[in-house]
């Protein structure tokens, strides 16, 4: 496009920039997030650069903008943008209540994307506490608010709360908009998680297939919901113990992702199913290094979706023979897992009860055992004596080992 094709089309956005955002929002409905960033992009430069900073379409423009980066993966991008929102925000003459609203759970986002979940879940607390007071606590804002309340409290491993606000916010949601819209769906998603994560995996399944296959008649089958829809699936199959079945919807999932040519943290979490549930485990192995090199340029080395990854990878490195290389990684996934998630988190459980499994492996039983048993007990203390995960953790005899995949993305 040449300069007097460009200023036109600039000109064009900021006459129109209200049609502009309806388009967006269109394309971030449908899932093309690309296109909806490449136009919220070009609008946000155009308004900020060539018309100021009017409160009203300034805010608009960016928020739409941040939204489209968050589902792209430009997180640099995306922590520029609510900076510059908070500016706006601080010289704001008009009502500025919706935007707080809207500006905590953009900072939310942004604290997720950064891997600090304690952090976020104070911001959404506070956030929740605003809608409720400004919508009050059925609207569909506040309802919206409580389910991503719910999907930072299971990042921090406390899942029976998740669980008991998700289905209170299912309830309301499907009183107010029926069985099947897409916010109906997306609640019993995380309530397909709460109850996987409650070790309750027969339910998890159920409730995981429903969710699939509403969003498969609903949505195209590259839709990003149908696609996560099925990640999620598969890493509750695998927990129940169907890895050929996981490996086959993680890898119809993975293969759409990248027609799409998408290389960031969704592809990397779909193969990361694939390397805990191939048959093989060099196979696993050879996945579980991809999604680790893919996941570390998206979210940073020490993200803990990053270590979600790097769990996996040395699993399966024990599992091919290649004890000492897996012991080395598993031990840095629990020194920096600790660091992140706190000791009390049931995700560090499972990262040292796969490092006592590796080391049991190469003979180094007295030091396996006691690591073993240390992770049982933490095991028990977060999610209960008689979870499948404690239960596993303590069978301590046969060196079984764990996959624990919570990532949300």
């Amino acid at each position: 496009m040449n300069m007097s094709a460009a200023d036109s089309a600039d000109r064009d956005a900021l006459e129109h920039h209200d049609d502009w955002l309806d388009r967006v929002s269109t394309l971030m409905r449908t899932g093309r997030y690309a296109q909806a960033r490449e136009i919220a992009g070009r609008l946000w430069q155009a308004w900020r650069f060539k018309m100021g900073h009017a409160a009203l379409p300034s805010w608009q423009i960016g928020c739409a903008n941040a939204w489209a980066c968050y589902r792209t993966g430009h997180y640099a991008e995306l922590g520029h943008i609510v900076a510059e929102l908070g500016r706006i925000l601080g010289e704001a003459t008009e009502d500025i209540g919706e935007w707080q609203i809207e500006y905590a759970d953009l900072k939310a986002v942004h604290a997720r994307i950064m891997g600090e979940f304690a952090d976020e879940l104070i911001i959404r607390n506070s956030v929740v506490e605003q809608a409720c007071s400004a919508y009050g606590n059925a609207s569909k804002q506040g309802l919206r608010l409580e389910l991503n309340r719910a999907s930072a409290l299971r990042l921090l491993g406390r899942f029976t709360e998740a669980h008991q606000l998700d289905a209170t916010t299912a309830n309301a949601y499907t009183e107010q908009h029926g069985p099947n819209d897409p916010s109906t769906l997306r609640v019993q998603a995380g309530l397909a998680m709460d109850l996987r994560e409650l070790g309750q995996y027969d339910a998890a399944v159920n409730m995981g297939r429903r969710v699939l296959s509403a969003h498969r008649e609903a949505l195209s089958p590259d839709h990003p919901f149908v696609l996560g829809s099925q990640r999620m699936l598969a890493v509750t199959l695998q927990r129940a113990g169907k890895p050929h079945e996981a490996y086959n919807l993680a890898g119809d999932a993975y293969q759409r992702l990248l027609k799409q040519d998408e290389r960031g943290q969704d592809t990397a979490a779909t193969l990361a199913v694939m390397a805990s549930t191939a048959a093989d485990p060099r196979e696993g192995a050879n996945h579980g290094m991809a999604a680790v090199d893919m996941m570390r340029t998206a979210m940073g080395p020490d993200h803990p979706f990053t270590l979600v990854c790097e769990g996996t990878l040395a699993v399966r490195w024990a599992m091919a023979g290649a004890h000492h290389r897996a012991c080395a990684l598993a031990n840095q996934v629990v020194d920096r897992s600790v660091a992140r998630l706190g000791v009390a988190h049931p995700q560090v459980a499972v990262y040292a009860a796969n490092l006592a499994g590796t080391l049991g492996k190469t003979g180094e039983t007295e030091q396996a055992l006691r690591m073993r048993h240390e992770a049982a007990v933490r095991a028990a203390a977060a999610l209960g004596a008689k979870h499948p995960v404690t239960l596993t953790i303590e069978r301590a005899w046969d060196w079984p080992w764990l996959y624990w995949d919570t990532m949300q993305l």
